[in-house]
C-alpha cells in the first residue's frame, strides 16, 4: 500500500493553501500547516484549526531559532511536533506535515517528529502521509531516509 506522497515546488506557489483547501473537503485529515498571516509565518493544526505564530518579533534570544534571516519560535516547533505525534496515534486516514525544510534536514524544527512518524509507519500502513519537502531538499530528503525503503509517491508542484 502506498502510504507517503512527497509533495514538493519552489517556495510560494501555493502548496500548503492548496493542502488546506483539500483538508477542509475530505473527512479524518490532521497534521499540520506552514503559511503566511499578514507577512508573518505561522503554523496551524489542521484538527483543531488552533495556529501557533512561527514568527514573533517579541521573543527573546533564547526562545528563537535562526535560519537565515528569519528567526523563528522553538515553541512553536515543539507545539507542532506534539500535534503531529498526537494525530498520528489517533490514526487518520491522511496525514499532512507541511513541511520539510532546511531545519528538518539538520535535525531541527519538526524532527524528531517526522523521522518517528515515517518510520512508524512503515510498520503501521494505515494512515497515508502528505510529506511537503523543499524541492531543492527532496534528495536530501530521501537519502536521509533511505528511498529502497520507502514506499512513496512524489509530485511536482512546480
Amino acid at each position: 500500500m502506498q502510504n507517503l506522497y512527497i509533495l514538493t515546488g519552489p517556495i510560494k506557489t501555493g502548496k500548503s493553501t492548496k493542502l488546506l483547501r483539500w483538508s477542509e473537503t475530505k473527512e479524518n485529515v490532521a497534521g499540520i500547516l506552514q503559511y503566511e498571516v499578514n507577512g508573518k509565518r505561522v503554523i496551524r493544526d489542521i484538527s483543531s484549526k488552533q495556529v501557533f505564530m512561527l514568527e514573533d518579533d517579541n521573543l527573546k534570544e533564547n526562545q528563537k531559532i535562526k535560519v537565515g534571516k528569519y528567526s523563528f519560535n522553538k515553541n512553536a516547533f515543539l507545539w507542532a511536533q506534539k500535534k503531529l505525534e498526537q494525530s498520528f496515534r489517533g490514526k487518520p486516514d491522511w496525514l499532512i506535515i507541511d513541511e520539510y525544510g532546511k531545519l528538518e534536514i539538520d535535525n531541527g524544527g519538526l524532527e524528531p517528529a517526522i523521522s518517528d512518524i515515517i518510520n512508524k509507519s512503515r510498520k503501521q500502513n494505515c494512515t497515508k502521509i502528505i510529506l511537503v519537502v523543499r524541492d531543492y531538499l527532496k534528495n536530501d530528503f530521501l537519502k536521509k531516509f533511505e528511498p529502497e525503503s520507502l514506499d512513496y509517491k512524489y509530485f511536482d508542484f512546480g
